[in-house]
């Protein structure tokens, strides 16, 4: 078995010079969406990636190093070596994004007319603003996922359970949320372990009913499932809809 130090090491380097482009929806959050067209959004972000990387690449060249620099290489080198990536994760590189764009812009229409450079990036930058509010204001929000008829049915089970006296812990994928709509403690179900270690922390939390479905999280439903198969004399299923299972257990079955 290797040494974790070097196994960690050769984990990190093959995230960090992975070919795939993890974060490339992350610049083109950043530059926003001020059409309606998929396709002239493309084209919009073909040119602002253009100056972003023209504006970065001239204030890195003048300002080696300034905290600004240090912090975004040092940041991306992070992201870039994580096992995982979500588009969240680059939040703090938006300003920085943001500001190479405009910088591009600057630096591009002060080679052509010096004078008008700062003023063109203002017109450019509030209009790109406006842009972006109106269509966000004329746009219905899509609905709420909590809104949905099949978690709206299952928050009311839970909370009349609890609301008639029973005592109620759930494990489910979104215990908090859960927990917050219907009185209903419990815990996260966790991945990366075995159905035993499952039943085994099910028990040591007091857990009563396991919730699985909803949003997705199949790896961690299929554990729980297979927990739920080592003892299936100690589950039986109390509610289902389209998208949702409740299995209630005896922890005496379960072997508590």
């Amino acid at each position: 078995m290797p040494p974790v130090g070097g196994f960690a090491v050769r984990v990190l380097w093959h995230h960090l010079f992975s070919p795939d482009l993890r974060y490339h929806l992350a610049v083109f959050e950043s530059h926003l969406y001020p059409f309606r067209g998929d396709l002239a959004n493309d084209v919009f972000h073909v040119f602002t990636i253009v100056f972003m990387i023209g504006g970065l690449g001239a204030f890195v060249w003048r300002n080696p190093t300034r905290f600004a620099v240090v912090f975004g290489v040092v940041y991306c080198l992070a992201l870039a070596a994580m096992p995982g990536h979500n588009v969240r994760f680059a939040f703090p590189l938006y300003p920085l994004f943001v500001f190479g764009l405009l910088n591009g812009i600057c630096l591009a229409v002060r080679w052509l007319v010096p004078e008008r450079a700062l003023l063109a990036t203002a017109v450019f930058a509030v209009g790109l603003a406006v842009a972006v509010t109106s269509r966000g204001l004329a746009t219905q929000p899509a609905p709420r996922r909590m809104d949905d008829p099949e978690v709206v049915e299952l928050v009311q089970y839970l909370a009349n359970r609890v609301k008639n006296g029973e005592k109620v812990r759930i494990a489910a994928f979104r215990p908090r949320y859960l927990a917050s709509v219907t009185g209903a403690p419990g815990m996260v179900l966790v991945p990366r372990i075995g159905p035993e270690r499952h039943l085994r922390l099910w028990c040591d939390r007091g857990i009563t009913d396991v919730v699985l479905g909803g949003i997705g999280a199949g790896r961690r439903f299929d554990l729980a499932r297979r927990a739920i198969a080592l003892v299936p004399g100690a589950f039986s299923r109390v509610f289902v809809n389209a998208d949702f299972q409740v299995w209630h257990m005896d922890p005496v079955l379960a072997g508590c």
